[in-house]
């Protein structure tokens, strides 16, 4: 009985505690590798390997850098003698699969339904989520509001990548008078302060107010942009002149007597300018990012019922509608003081709802602005 003990144990020195077929390290059979793998034999295996990957004799230590599909052969033959052969084919892949693209230009703003379809790439899957729910895009699009389409590609390596699209579904709707007015009102001005292109902001603006301004003008001023921080995409700050402080989007509103609009504007430029009760006008504007920076002048020497008039007048003038409407004594935008209005009607408002809409982009020409709200055109 000690002999047969003596015997196996002395079979297990000879041979190492390693089996033949498990002394290979770093790649497994039908494996993909993202990160370069080494390949390596064990430490406890005392007998003679050779390792061929790719029709290349390579040591034990090699790392694959490479991407692409390998086939390695490990020859092995132990202290007796015995020959083997094992084949281990895997890949190496570091490369994520691409982002997914849409095949249509996609849009933030969608009416009645919205289609998506995108590029599919070979050995990846896709996963479509529409607000963190499975959705199916064979159907379109239906449910009025604001969605969140995720496309997700993951590789057989496991890599992921993922297209990100908001989007709207508005069914707001004209009446062809409304589109005519705001044609009208953008494209065809009836005074020199416009372009016929469209200019709004596009972020948070700041109110930097200069000059005399009296108790009753900062209460107005706060309503107005009260109200006007509810209509509008982006908010309003009301700040007061520091020496050399700017920013990015900047409103300056200066009280300032009616005979000083000069100093800021000609007659040329401006006609009527001396008879003015109050001017505003863009300083600074982009194709990309829009109104970047504006003057607003309120006349101090004028009684206090005007001055709530104007603030309001300018500030819409202001955010992007440099026009007026001549034949409506009810609109905050009527030119003449013989009716002081102070509050917005509802042609102001459809002008303003329809100017910052998230489909009308700064810079639209009258054809752009057509072809974007003909399909929501009522008889």
């Amino acid at each position: 009985m000690m002999k047969k003990y003596v015997l196996i144990l002395l079979l297990i020195f000879i041979t190492g505690c390693t089996k033949t077929e498990n002394i290979l390290q770093g790649v497994e059979d039908g494996k993909i590798y993202v990160s370069d793998p080494v390949i390596s034999i064990d430490d406890d295996f005392h007998g003679d390997y050779e390792l061929v990957l790719n029709d290349k004799k390579i040591n034990s230590g090699y790392t694959v850098e490479d991407n692409g599909d390998y086939t390695l052969f490990l020859k092995t033959k132990n202290l007796f003698g015995v020959k083997r052969t094992y084949t281990y084919q895997f890949t190496h892949d570091d490369i994520q699969p691409s982002e997914p693209k849409l095949t249509t230009t996609p849009k933030s703003v969608y009416f009645k339904k919205a289609r998506f379809d995108f590029k599919h790439e070979e050995h990846v899957d896709y996963q479509t989520l529409l607000n963190g729910k499975t959705v199916d895009l064979n159907k379109p699009i239906t449910e009025e509001g604001t969605h969140f389409l995720k496309i997700i590609a993951t590789k057989n390596n496991g890599l992921k990548s993922e297209l990100r699209h908001p989007f709207i579904i508005d069914n707001q709707t004209y009446s062809i008078e409304q589109l005519e007015t705001f044609l009208d009102f953008f494209f065809h001005p009836n005074t020199i302060e416009t372009e016929p292109i469209l200019y709004k902001w596009t972020d948070t603006v700041t109110i930097v107010v200069h000059g005399r301004s009296t108790e009753k003008d900062l209460v107005m001023l706060e309503q107005h942009v009260g109200t006007l921080n509810k209509l509008l995409p982006f908010k309003f700050i009301i700040t007061h002149e520091e020496k050399g402080r700017t920013y990015s989007r900047q409103l300056d509103l200066h009280f300032i007597p009616t005979w000083a609009f000069t100093r800021f504007v000609s007659e040329e430029s401006y006609p009527g300018v001396t008879q003015a009760i109050g001017l505003a006008f863009p300083n600074e504007v982009s194709s990309e990012s829009g109104i970047l920076g504006s003057t607003v002048l309120v006349g101090s020497d004028i009684s206090q019922i005007e001055r709530n008039h104007a603030i309001l007048h300018e500030l819409i003038h202001a955010i992007g509608l440099y026009n007026h409407f001549e034949e409506d004594r009810s609109s905050i935008l009527y030119p003449f003081i013989d009716s002081i209005v102070s509050e917005l009607n509802e042609t102001d408002l459809k002008m303003i709802e329809m100017l910052y809409r998230k489909d009308l982009h700064t810079g639209m020409t009258e054809e752009d602005v057509v072809h974007v709200l003909k399909p929501r055109i009522i008889n």
